[in-house]
């Protein structure tokens, strides 16, 4: 593999290092994905109301109830349309998302860093520091990727100051118990 295409790693967990990157995406997606699923299930939940709504208009005889169940279907269409522009919203706001976790890490990374080598922050805030080069190309190249490398270097084996930030987050978030 390509010098720093991806991060540490112990040499024995170099066969896996792949697949928990591809882990790591999994759990991010699950993470990102969470408020649009809910609305999600609303929005089908509603559809399938509506779907109903109508059937029942379908099989009923007298006219009064058939125009009320179709008007009370019909009547859903600007909820449905205001949820269908909410789920678009939604899934803009991923990316936007991907890259706050991220800058979480990040100054998770700085303040351990700062811990560890003070004299690297003489001249420069925590906040203003680039800590980017600590991330393989790869982890740079989107916040996707970024999350998924540092996962997989939290896990196998060496990690550095990312992977050390990772695992403080994970448990910050529940994700990892303590002993982990």
């Amino acid at each position: 593999m390509e010098k720093g295409f991806n991060m540490p790693c112990s040499e024995d967990k170099l066969t896996i290092y792949s697949l928990t990157h591809e882990y790591g995406h999994m759990i991010q997606d699950n993470i990102l994905n969470k408020p649009y699923d809910k609305m999600l299930k609303e929005y089908n939940e509603m559809q399938n109301k509506k779907k109903n709504l109508l059937a029942l208009a379908e099989k009923e005889k007298d006219i009064q109830k058939k125009v009320k169940l179709s008007n009370d279907a019909w009547d859903m269409d600007d909820d449905l349309q205001v949820l269908g522009n909410k789920l678009k919203k939604v899934d803009n706001l991923k990316e936007a998302n991907a890259i706050e976790i991220n800058n979480e890490i990040s100054k998770i990374a700085k303040k351990l860093l700062k811990e560890e080598k003070p004299e690297l922050f003489e001249d420069i805030s925590e906040e203003d520091f680039d800590i980017s080069y600590l991330m393989s190309n790869y982890g740079r190249s989107t916040p996707y990727e970024f999350f998924a490398e540092a996962f997989a270097n939290s896990q196998c084996g060496e990690p550095n100051i990312i992977g050390k930030a990772m695992n403080i987050w994970l448990k910050e978030k529940g994700m990892m118990k303590s002993g982990d």
